[in-house]
């Protein structure tokens, strides 16, 4: 029998909190942060797309545009010492990891800075499926690479990573609702955080 998977929702269900703000304000300051998230309330015009991911844009391009990769991740190891996790979830994680099934972390934040934060939880992860930041010269954008990597959009490349990966066996999925809900529909068991 094919082993199994685990999917894994970051912020709001591996972590009590939204890590990008975090990262963005141990990168570049919270004045910084702050009056990039303020930006992005005055960009909002209704009706035109993926507001989430427009918002997401427009904050990282006030936030984080011109600083380098190796900067980013810094800030993500940074990160990974101050965030803080639902312990019982990384349990879970780590039960799924000690009976051989893959592990697979998905989630909207920018994948550049994920794995600094999975190394200071002690988490080995399969993959990493995230939002990708346009990386120029070996400095940030601000830019989206894609789609924000929310609701459908994470569904669409997380069945796409089991397709080029499975087959696998049983599946679980642990996110939060609404943004997890159709990569929660693809698994066998659900846990709702």
């Amino acid at each position: 029998m094919s082993r199994g998977v685990a999917l894994f929702d970051l912020d709001h269900t591996l972590t009590r909190q939204d890590s990008l703000p975090m990262w963005i304000a141990v990168l570049v300051g919270w004045r910084r942060t702050l009056r990039a998230y303020a930006m992005a309330g005055f960009a909002y015009r209704p009706g035109r797309g993926d507001l989430r991911g427009r918002a997401k844009e427009t904050i990282l391009r006030w936030s984080v545009r011109g600083a380098t990769l190796a900067q980013a991740q810094a800030a993500g190891r940074l990160l990974g010492n101050r965030i803080r996790w639902r312990e019982h979830l990384l349990a879970e994680l780590k039960a799924h990891k000690a009976a051989g099934r893959a592990i697979v972390i998905a989630t909207g934040s920018p994948d550049l800075y994920v794995p600094s934060l999975l190394r200071a939880a002690d988490i080995k992860a399969d993959a990493i499926i995230g939002t990708q930041v346009e990386i120029v010269d070996g400095r940030l954008t601000g830019r989206l690479v894609g789609a924000n990597c929310v609701q459908e959009e994470k569904a669409r490349r997380v069945k796409a990573w089991l397709s080029e990966n499975g087959p696998f066996g049983e599946s679980w999925g642990y996110g939060n609702k609404p943004h997890d809900a159709p990569m929660l529909a693809m698994t066998d068991h659900q846990t709702v955080v």
